[in-house]
């Protein structure tokens, strides 16, 4: 769930895997195996994606996260 939700997150905020990268601190490819699901981010890099997307840490691990376009 968490790397579907990172892909919609960082599109929904038009941002690329680069632009997302140097907001939270992670070298391009590290942020992509995030996306990927290859691997997942340490704890400080994880608070700092849900605190920038202001997103509570439960929901972005455990529910697939919808966008509206109104």
């Amino acid at each position: 769930m968490l790397s579907y939700n990172l892909k919609v997150l960082r599109k929904t905020h038009n941002l690329t895997q680069n632009d997302a990268s140097n907001i939270f601190g992670v070298k391009r490819a590290a942020y992509a195996s995030y996306e990927e699901n290859r691997s997942i981010p340490n704890i400080f890099v994880f608070m700092n994606i849900c605190n920038y997307y202001k997103i509570e840490p439960k929901k972005i691990l455990t529910k697939k996260i919808k966008i509206n376009y109104e």
